[in-house]
């Protein structure tokens, strides 16, 4: 049986999922207003998009070493903030550097989710638990990616883009 305090490791680390998967998808069903407010083609807005994944991409493997050598909980904390700063950066964001660079950031955090997330279920849950613990933490990212494709564009007819 986990302990009471395993379960609020898994609650943060599913609101962290939850964050990741958000900010993963809520842009591609803004483009348009990215064109029209930023004033980019189509073509720049699908490469702000992919900034994030070129930073995710990059640092699986650095994120792996550094859970190890630091801690997951650290390193999920640091990450997380960097996804922070790089979401205010990109809803500041008034040319097609700035966004680029911010959404990389955002892809920079939330790339230190998913292992240290992993590392923190092994450590926390016995081994006959991890199997529906390590189901509801991928849940997250299935709720997530829900709420940017409803949530997130009627957040944003309501309030504008930057806001939501």
């Amino acid at each position: 049986m986990p302990a009471p305090y395993s379960w609020v490791i898994l609650a943060v680390c599913m609101l962290s999922f939850i964050q990741v998967h958000i900010h993963r998808l809520a842009f591609s069903p803004l483009i348009p207003t990215f064109v029209a407010d930023l004033g980019i083609t189509y073509a720049a807005a699908g490469a702000i998009q992919t900034a994030y994944f070129w930073t995710y991409t990059l640092v699986q493997v650095p994120i792996g070493l550094c859970t190890d050598r630091w801690g997951a909980r650290r390193v999920m904390l640091v990450f997380l903030s960097a996804l922070c700063v790089g979401t205010l950066l990109f809803a500041a964001s008034h040319s097609y550097p700035a966004s680029i660079a911010a959404r990389a950031l955002v892809g920079l955090g939330a790339a230190a989710v998913w292992v240290p997330g992993m590392r923190l279920i092994a450590e926390w849950f016995p081994v006959e638990e991890r199997g529906r613990v390590t189901g509801l933490f991928s849940a997250g990212g299935g709720v997530g990616g829900t709420l940017a494709l409803v949530l997130v564009p009627w957040l944003a007819e309501r309030w504008g883009w930057r806001l939501a």
